[in-house]
């Protein structure tokens, strides 16, 4: 879409033939440099080879010059002082240099992407045949080519190349890959052993705490910078996962060699086993008091059961509904969320703003529950932040007293991805206090200081509240380019002012994320097979435990 042509003010001269004159000069010379813009920008939307020729740009940037030479000799041919027309003069060459800037940027965002996009593919295909070796049992090749994947992808960073929070997630989403890919080597490496030794093992890997299971996997004990690039609790709950799921398989074909009467009460153990599994993975606690004790329970029962809470969780009401615990608990289940979430669904599309529809629709939902038990509303109110789409926790909590917590998160959603780049604001010209630049890297400081995660929240924080304002200049420069757009906002002292203040907020709500929905801590006696039994005799009962987490 072609940008509309920046217009120049003229000053209208008093009558008389040589101000007449100066006008006309004027007029034709900043007609013929918006034409020539006008022209090369059109070019530039509309062909795609035109884009990036920057021989074709120079010329253009040489013919403007040529007519401010023409323009200016002209000017003084006719007796005219260049000082009467400096503003003006600015103005135009304005015209010129947002083209010239526009045009470099673009080329060089065009070059970074084919460099990365190139150096990326690269990288994939040398996680994709790591993973092949290990699916081939190549263990110490898949290791090598691993150990270089990571390799390059620090090299990446550090050199531009990839953006750190990209290659940060390629490392995380790689770590899973290789995981997963170890794990049925492992298991593939068990299968031959005997059946009570394999389940053994299995039982083993199954047991091990945290750090037993980061040794299973040297290689993967490194850092980055300050990131741990270790295997966390989600790895080993998926590596057990896939432990579990061999079990299963190894268990049904143990089965088939088993008399029916040996197995009959087996199996119904192991149905019951399976049940739980789903329900501790589904986090869902009416789920798993069904299966556990056939018990159909009500929002209030469970909310009122502080014995069940303790037996499923290892934690009550007291510590879901305190606000600087982390833990989340589900209080609600799935056909009241289901309900609250369409009538949130329908209020959106009526155009209310988040702070309308909690007030109308999640804060009386709570208190129907809660009724004026606080710490009952903060553990509600938790669940809610981590099950609906927009919300979290920390708005949720405190956004009822003070609404400026609704503005701050739609703020920091609208403008997700922003990238502001501080080098393009103006240079001002009236002392450095008030220039966005400094502005900006006030409202960095009130963060905590620049480094990635500080300025990504605050660019997000900044392009929602300039994207969402009603001041109708703002918004025409935001159209335009939403960098001028930023450094005319910042220039505001209403504004900036206005912006300060949410900052706050904005680092309280960088905390939401660690509140996390809490896993089910549950002990349950089941019947295991030691070996396998002759015919006609009973399945031992050794009464061990099995914990699922």
């Amino acid at each position: 879409m072609v940008r509309k042509i920046l217009s120049v003010v003229i000053p209208r001269f008093p009558d008389g033939t040589p101000n007449t004159q100066k006008q006309n000069l004027l007029n034709k010379y900043k007609l013929e440099v918006e034409k020539s813009m006008y022209e090369h920008k059109k070019k530039l939307v509309l062909d795609k080879n035109y884009k990036y020729d920057t021989k074709n740009h120079e010329l253009e940037m040489s013919k403007a010059n040529n007519l401010k030479l023409n323009f200016l000799k002209t000017w003084k041919e006719q007796g005219f002082e260049e000082n009467e027309i400096e503003q003006q003069l600015f103005d135009i060459d304005t015209i010129v240099g947002n083209t010239d800037i526009n045009f470099k940027k673009s080329y060089l965002e065009m070059l970074e992407q084919k460099e990365a996009e190139e150096f990326q593919t690269n990288l994939i295909m040398t996680k994709e045949i790591a993973m092949q070796n290990f699916a081939l049992g190549n263990k110490e090749d898949g290791v090598r080519g691993y150990e270089s994947f990571i390799k390059g992808i620090k090299n990446g960073i550090d050199s531009n190349t990839i953006a750190p929070d990209k290659g940060l997630k390629l490392m995380l989403d790689s770590r899973k890959d290789f995981i997963e890919s170890r794990a049925l080597s492992i298991i593939n490496d068990i299968d031959g052993l005997p059946y009570n030794e394999k389940m053994q093992k299995f039982e083993n890997l199954l047991h091990q705490n945290q750090q037993e299971f980061i040794d299973l996997f040297p290689e993967l004990n490194m850092k980055y910078k300050d990131i741990d690039l270790a295997p966390n609790i989600d790895d080993k709950n998926k590596f057990e996962s896939i432990i579990k799921s061999a079990i299963s398989s190894e268990r049904s074909r143990e089965s088939v060699r088993l008399e029916k009467a040996e197995l009959s009460n087996y199996l119904k153990e192991i149905k019951k086993q399976d049940n739980i599994n789903l329900a501790i993975e589904s986090k869902d606690p009416y789920k798993l008091s069904k299966v556990l004790n056939n018990r159909n329970l009500t929002t209030q029962e469970f909310i009122n059961d502080t014995e069940l809470q303790k037996t499923l969780y290892g934690k009550t009401i007291a510590d879901f509904g305190n606000p600087f615990d982390s833990s989340v608990g589900v209080f609600i289940n799935d056909t009241s969320l289901k309900n609250l979430k369409e009538e949130i669904s329908n209020l959106k599309g009526d155009g209310n703003t988040s702070n309308v529809i909690a007030q109308q629709v999640i804060y009386p939902f709570v208190q129907e529950i809660a009724g004026e038990d606080e710490v009952k509303k903060i553990a509600l109110l938790k669940q809610l932040g981590t099950e609906i789409y927009n919300y979290n926790p920390v708005t949720l909590m405190k956004g009822e007293e003070n609404p400026k917590y609704f503005e701050v998160n739609d703020a920091i959603r609208v403008g997700r991805g922003a990238i502001i780049d501080e080098k393009l604001f103006r240079k001002y010209r009236f002392g450095n206090d008030k220039s966005p630049s400094t502005r900006y890297n006030t409202l960095l400081e009130n963060m905590g200081g620049n480094n990635p995660v500080n300025k990504q929240i605050l660019d997000n924080y900044i392009n929602g509240t300039v994207k969402t304002t009603n001041d109708l200049v703002i918004e025409g420069f935001y159209k335009t380019d939403p960098n001028i757009a930023i450094d005319r906002f910042l220039e505001n002292d209403e504004y900036f002012n206005n912006l300060l203040k949410g900052i706050p907020i904005v680092k309280d709500l960088s905390s939401a994320s660690k509140y996390k929905k809490s896993n089910f801590i549950v002990n349950y006696n089941i019947k295991k097979i030691e070996s396998v039994p002759p015919v006609n005799k009973e399945v031992k009962e050794d009464g061990d435990y099995y914990e699922f987490f």
